[in-house]
């Protein structure tokens, strides 16, 4: 499942992301890039969920992918693609909420 994930995103930026401005969004890339890592060291010892790997290694190879693959390009979907009236605003965060809820499974 993970691996599917992490294949859909890629296809999914492919099409959707702006790539001739990534440069503009490559430092909140960087910074959910960190964020996630900080938060695997400092919960190894008492972590919130586990990873339970399909076809990757183990754990912490699933994290390792969802950390430098996933989560840096669902922030250039969603910046390069943000609008600008604040009533489409509204709308699109709703729709990723909802996203987020089906790929987590609620």
């Amino acid at each position: 499942m993970h691996l599917a994930i992490a294949l859909l995103i890629i296809y999914a930026t492919w099409k959707w992301a702006d790539w001739r401005n990534w440069k503009q969004y490559h430092a909140s890339m960087f910074f959910i890039m960190a964020g996630g890592f900080l938060y695997e060291y400092l919960t190894k010892d008492f972590p919130m969920w586990v990873f339970h790997p399909d076809f990757l290694y183990n754990h912490e190879m699933t994290v390792i992918v969802y950390a430098i693959v996933t989560m840096p390009l669902k922030v250039l979907i969603f910046l390069s693609r943000y609008p600008q009236p604040w009533k489409k605003q509204i709308t699109f965060i709703a729709m990723w909420i909802a996203v987020y809820g089906v790929e987590n499974g609620y």
